[in-house]
């Protein structure tokens, strides 16, 4: 795996999450694939993920993801402490144990980073991660495996110092671009490719 620019965001996190059930997901298509995307993320970061919308062609092989929310730990003021606009995921192999997302776009991400004594909103979350999300699938299902060849993303970062009660002027996220996810060991739990972003991010 190789990292160039490390930030914070996500969701990609919202990448490699998005589709923990397989290509039986996109037979079922709309809130089912949603819910799942929401669950696998919510517990993997330990806080509540949601979606506004979740777009899926199977012609084309790609997953449009709209208005996508990470809400801060306890202990923050915010509401959010990542929400991202849009996400264009394009896909490769998808199979029932086996994810592959050739091209993760992310845009239009804002993080609301939230500073006190001797921690951040997105460093808790990390303390938080629990990468087993996926390795104990229901019966009658099998643990899904995540191959993420490249993700980039962009966006705005928001600072606030809480104990100083200030807010700092918001300056663009350097590029992140993430690849190799996967890579060498026939693809990751969900919850490890989840946190795999998250950390790169919070750093």
């Amino acid at each position: 795996m190789t990292v160039t620019k490390s930030a914070l965001t996500i969701t990609s996190l919202a990448t490699a999450m998005l589709f923990g059930g397989g290509i039986y997901l996109f037979l079922n298509l709309g809130s089912i694939a949603q819910n799942l995307a929401e669950d696998y993320a919510s517990r993997t970061l330990g806080v509540d993920v949601t979606i506004g919308r979740m777009d899926i062609s199977l012609q084309n092989r790609t997953i449009d993801v709209a208005n996508l929310k990470i809400d801060n730990p306890e202990g923050y003021s915010g509401a959010h402490a990542v929400t991202v606009k849009a996400i264009r995921i394009q896909a490769g192999a998808l199979g029932k144990e086996l994810l592959e997302f050739k091209d993760v776009r992310v845009e239009g991400t804002d993080i609301y980073l939230e500073i006190k004594p001797g921690a951040t909103n997105l460093t808790d979350i990390r303390k938080n991660l629990n990468e087993s999300v996926g390795a104990n699938p229901t019966q009658g299902e099998q643990a899904v495996k995540v191959i993420l060849d490249k993700l980039f993303m962009s966006g705005v970062i928001h600072p606030k110092v809480t104990f100083m009660e200030r807010e700092l002027e918001p300056f663009s996220l350097p590029p992140i671009e993430l690849s190799g996810v996967g890579h060498g060991q026939n693809g990751v739990l969900v919850g490890d490719a989840i946190a795999e972003i998250w950390k790169v991010v919070s750093r």
